[in-house]
């Protein structure tokens, strides 16, 4: 390739070069994307008018305290993927939630132990909390597909362990948005089915992981 070849392979690659747009901080994404999604939950709950069961949800103090570590962890879990999409961020970040996720789980196994002593063993297994897997799963849903598309503005070094983690935050916020409409009684077929739901999320955005966050 001569001289003149180069000088003019190089004008044409030139003249292609598109300004690359910066992406906005983590904090500033993660407010938005949050205050938003938390909108659309409050106007739910108020225009179905569930606020006042919500609030009577705090009149027990082991129900109270697996509402706010749920909410907690909902919020910090999505916090931490906002970071892990940028490719300088520390892994460590993955354990902002983990505290509050303990709290949420040993309150409601304090419940469960609580229901167990209170009305005997059998008010364990009075039901199958079907409602809670539904209302968790189809609340999750549109949140995590707008997740997931406000994730992709990122470059992940771990691209299953930020969307993981962002499955875990929109499920918690499902589960905390959950009390408005069904109480928590404690018994084994809903915290199975709480469980399972969360747990369904958050696998099912690490297998959504590569094909719409993987671009390294």
């Amino acid at each position: 390739m001569t001289e003149e070849q180069v000088d003019q392979t190089i004008s044409r690659l030139v003249a292609d070069i598109r300004p690359v747009r910066r992406i906005a901080p983590p904090m500033r994404r993660f407010l938005l994307w949050t205050a938003a999604a938390l909108a659309v939950l409050g106007t739910l709950i108020w225009r179905l008018g569930a606020m006042p069961r919500l609030a009577r949800e705090f009149d027990q103090a082991v129900t109270g305290i697996e509402l706010v570590a749920a909410f907690l962890t909902g919020v910090l879990a999505l916090f931490a993927a906002f970071h892990l999409i940028m490719p300088d961020r520390s892994p460590r970040w993955a354990w902002l939630p983990m505290p509050t996720l303990a709290v949420w789980l040993g309150a409601t196994l304090f419940a469960c132990v609580d229901t167990g002593l209170e009305y005997g063993p059998a008010a364990l297994f009075q039901g199958i909390g079907w409602f809670c897997f539904i209302f968790i799963a189809v609340v999750s849903l549109p949140l995590g597909l707008a997740l997931l598309l406000a994730l992709r503005r990122g470059a992940p070094v771990a691209p299953i362990r930020a969307a993981m983690l962002g499955g875990l935050g929109v499920s918690a916020l499902a589960a905390t948005a959950l009390h408005a409409f069904h109480p928590f009684d404690g018994g084994i077929g809903d915290t199975g089915m709480h469980a399972l739901a969360v747990v369904a999320i958050v696998a099912a955005f690490g297998a959504l992981a590569r094909p719409t966050l993987d671009r390294m």
